[in-house]
């Protein structure tokens, strides 16, 4: 038998997870009525009740970072464009780090493992944002604003992020050629591959059921998704066996599917290293405040698996961010600062006067040496501001006033 539930939507994800260096799914959890927990929750869900899903019984706050302490790996599920998913992640790594200072790191699916040394110096040169923002957008394609809570404890407790994923390099070649004839030359080698979770595979079947029906897809999917999940599982390892005295320890950020029922990267990990750890669930307790378009209903088969050892009920919220626009494309300039390569009409760079061949060298005294200059500043104007951008045209030295509407 099988039971319906909604999901955050996967609407392109079969077109586009071949291309992807990461999980690409927007993914959120079946209901507790349609998960089959061994001992229902005995009450209506409110935001921030908990419920230990192996008793059915609901805990504190307290009770529950109390459990965690003893873990060696804490797995916390997201949608990763849920504020309130990353909320319940802030409060979990910093409660971990208060107990461990000095042995806790962060391991973020958002990251492949070659990001690691550019994360490394981001942490020795003191967690610059503009820096951070620069890394984010090279490798990961939702807002980091969503973030923004989990980022803001790494910086205060001076903690260090693992990048856990493969390259986007892998991940093309296994989508392209397939695990038997794809090497991964170029990062050192695939890692050692389970393809055989049978649960693991009902469960994505189900998932990519309308989009892989005759194609044989899902075969690949499958490849890709073992891929993700067993490249994850080795540098967790990695990092906790990087301690001789076994006190490192791990808060791991991932999609919900390479968390729930745990055949994603616990079980990977736990071959690995037989170590203790839980898995946190953040399940939205009402799909009221999600956009249909968000929305799909999937027929997921019943699985002899808790889904989870913790369920944190939390709301759907988005972010309420309005993003100025310049409206301008633009490349790094060979002499130094920004060059315009074309200013689309109608735009605020239209309206201040901005032209085609500029060199944009400063905005509000700040200087433009390349183009994520611009943009990581651009984020931090609102609405109504005007900003007042230095530049060069024809070998004059000019100014245009920017007034955002």
């Amino acid at each position: 038998m099988k039971h319906g539930f909604k999901l955050l939507s996967l609407a392109m994800f079969a077109a586009t997870f071949m291309m992807s260096g990461g999980c690409a799914v927007h993914s959120a959890t079946p209901t507790e009525a349609e998960w089959r927990l061994p001992y229902p929750l005995e009450t209506t869900p409110r935001e921030d009740m908990i419920m230990h899903v192996r008793t059915g019984k609901v805990m504190d706050r307290s009770a529950l970072h109390s459990m965690l302490a003893d873990a060696r790996v804490v797995y916390v599920a997201e949608s990763h464009d849920n504020i309130e998913s990353h909320r319940v992640q802030a409060e979990i790594i910093r409660e971990m780090a208060r107990r461990y200072p000095g042995h806790l790191a962060v391991g973020m699916e958002m990251f492949p493992e070659s990001a690691q040394p550019v994360l490394d110096k981001w942490r020795a040169n003191g967690y610059n944002d503009e820096e951070f923002d620069r890394i984010w957008t090279e490798h990961w394609s939702v807002d980091l604003e969503y973030y923004r809570p989990v980022i803001d404890v790494i910086k205060q407790f001076k903690l260090q992020i693992i990048a856990l994923n493969a390259s986007k390099s892998t991940v093309k070649e296994v989508s392209s050629k397939g695990i038997a004839e794809a090497s991964g030359e170029v990062d050192g080698g695939l890692p050692e591959m389970d393809l055989t979770d049978k649960y693991q595979r009902k469960f994505l079947e189900a998932m990519f059921e309308d989009h892989a029906k005759g194609t044989g897809m899902i075969d690949r999917f499958v490849q890709v998704q073992t891929l993700w999940d067993e490249t994850m599982a080795e540098n967790i390892v990695h990092w906790l066996k990087s301690d001789p005295s076994g006190e490192n320890r791990i808060v791991v950020m991932a999609g919900g599917n390479h968390v729930t029922y745990g055949f994603g990267i616990p079980r990977r990990v736990f071959r690995r290293l037989p170590v203790t750890y839980y898995t946190v669930a953040p399940e939205i307790f009402s799909y009221e405040h999600v956009p249909k378009e968000k929305l799909m209903d999937v027929d997921v088969p019943e699985l002899p698996l808790q889904p989870s050892d913790f369920i944190w009920y939390i709301d759907y919220k988005e972010l309420e961010l309005k993003r100025v626009k310049l409206g301008v494309r633009m490349q790094p300039n060979e002499g130094g600062g920004i060059k315009v390569v074309e200013v689309l009409p109608d735009s605020m760079a239209e309206a201040a006067g901005i032209k085609a061949g500029d060199v944009l060298v400063e905005m509000n005294g700040q200087p433009l040496r390349e183009p994520h200059n611009l943009t990581y500043r651009l984020k931090q104007v609102k609405p109504g501001d005007t900003v007042r951008i230095n530049l060069v045209r024809g070998g004059h030295t000019g100014a245009a006033v920017v007034n955002f509407r």
